[in-house]
């Protein structure tokens, strides 16, 4: 799942116009991933641990590549 969603991020990126909505998890969930990322340092790559333990491990690491996917 990890790989699929790692696809969709690329994807996403290079095909912003690709319709990928049957992958988007839960609105409630991108809504938390969404909140976390945007407080988050840009200059600094991407932690999937820090938004996972953020999230105190409710939201699967899964789910949260999944719902970066679908952030702008």
């Amino acid at each position: 799942m990890a790989t699929v969603a790692g696809h969709l991020i690329k994807i996403k990126k290079d095909h912003p116009e690709a319709n990928l909505s049957y992958y988007k998890p839960k609105a409630q969930i991108v809504k938390q991933v969404e909140g976390i990322y945007n407080k988050m340092d840009k200059s600094d790559s991407i932690s999937i641990k820090y938004i996972y333990d953020s999230l105190k491990g409710q939201v699967t690491y899964d789910n949260i590549k999944l719902s970066l996917a679908f952030i702008d």
